[in-house]
């Protein structure tokens, strides 16, 4: 159920309780009259407060991760070949991350503050587990 039909509904059996029982209504307009709100309407109608504006949220910029799949790298021409197209400069770390990503090769996040050569060896690693993890799987 959604949020607004989940207030909705309980807004419409407060009304309903308070509409039948006087004694919760005197009890609810008591909490409601004591209860000292910081949002003041202004003449506009809008709705003013004494809390400081937020700053605006600004995204980080996307990393694309490159376009290759290591799995299928490593169950066709193997790990070394996978490893070496993770090397150089081609892909920084920030890339190389967002590939672990995507390939859900990192489920555990340890990759966060690795450098590059850790998250090479990371990604084969996985690589390399998943296709023998498959091999065995389709093995029959």
């Amino acid at each position: 159920m959604s949020l607004n039909r989940t207030l909705d509904r309980l807004t419409r059996a407060i009304k309903r309780e308070a509409a039948r029982n006087p004694g919760f209504a005197d009890k609810l307009d008591t909490i409601l009259s004591a209860h000292t709100s910081r949002r003041a309407e202004g003449e506009d109608g809008e709705i003013e407060t004494d809390a400081p504006e937020a700053p605006p949220v600004v995204a980080p910029p996307q990393v694309v991760a490159p376009d290759l799949n290591p799995v299928a790298i490593v169950s066709a021409q193997g790990a070394d070949m996978l490893a070496a197209a993770l090397s150089g400069d081609v892909y920084t770390s920030d890339a190389l991350r967002a590939l672990a990503n995507e390939h859900n090769l990192d489920p555990a996040g340890e990759l966060a503050d690795a450098d590059k050569e850790t998250i090479i060896a990371h990604i084969v690693a996985a690589a390399v587990r998943r296709v023998e993890r498959d091999r065995k799987l389709f093995d029959y």
